[in-house]
C-alpha cells in the first residue's frame, strides 16, 4: 500500500490500471472479510489517495487533450470512484453524469462510460434499473446493448438481483450473453 500511495500522482494510465486488480483483490478478499470498518477505511484511503488527481483533471476532457490524459482520467475514476467509492465522484456519476449520458451518448468521454454506468448501477435503485433496461433495449449498437445488459448484474438491491437472475432464464437476454451476465452476478458481492 505504501507503493500504491507513492503512485498517487502517476502520469501513466497503464501503471494506474495495473493497480486495479490487486487493489480490487484487497477490497474483495481482505478488507471485506475483515469487516465493515476495515472495508470503509480501505475505501476512504483509496478515495483520499486518488480522488485529488481525478479532481485536478476534472470530468471533461479539453478540446485537444491527448489520449494518454483521457486514459489516465478513466484509470483514476476506476480507482477513486469504483474501488474507493469517493462520495463526490459516486454522486456525480450516479446522478448528473449518468442522466446526461442516458439523454445524450456524446455527453461523456468514451473512456469514462463503463465506470459511470457501473457506478450508477451499483448505487442504483429500481428506477435506475428500469432506465438501464430501456437503454439496453433501445441501444443502437451491440456494444451499448451489452454495456447496459452487464450493468444489470451490478445492482445491489436483492429484488433487482432476483430480476436479473430471472431475466437470464427468459428471452430478453440472448443465449450468448447469459454466461457473461451470470459471471457479473457471481462477482457481485450483494
Amino acid at each position: 500500500l505504501d507503493l500504491v500511495a507513492a503512485l498517487r500522482d502517476e502520469g501513466e494510465a497503464d501503471v494506474l490500471l495495473a493497480l486495479r486488480s490487486p487493489l480490487g483483490f484487497i477490497d474483495d478478499q481482505i478488507a471485506a472479510a475483515a469487516g465493515a470498518d476495515t472495508e470503509r477505511c480501505q475505501r476512504a484511503w483509496l478515495a483520499a489517495t486518488f480522488a485529488p488527481a481525478f479532481e485536478a483533471l476534472g470530468w471533461d476532457a479539453g478540446a485537444n487533450e491527448p489520449d494518454h490524459v483521457r486514459l489516465r482520467r478513466a484509470a483514476l475514476l476506476g480507482l477513486a470512484g469504483d474501488l474507493g467509492c469517493a462520495p463526490g465522484l459516486v454522486a456525480a456519476a450516479t446522478f448528473e453524469r449518468i442522466e446526461r449520458y442516458l439523454a445524450d451518448r456524446m455527453s461523456l468521454d468514451a473512456n469514462l462510460v463503463d465506470s459511470v454506468v457501473t457506478l450508477a448501477a451499483r448505487h442504483g435503485d429500481a428506477r435506475r434499473y428500469e432506465a438501464f433496461e430501456r437503454a439496453m433495449l433501445a441501444a443502437d449498437t451491440p456494444q451499448e446493448r451489452r454495456r447496459f445488459l452487464l450493468a444489470l448484474g451490478e445492482f445491489r438491491e436483492p429484488a433487482l438481483i432476483a430480476r436479473t437472475l430471472d431475466a437470464t432464464l427468459g428471452d430478453r437476454v440472448p443465449t450468448q450473453d447469459v454466461a457473461m451476465l451470470l459471471m457479473k452476478l457471481l462477482g457481485n458481492r450483494a
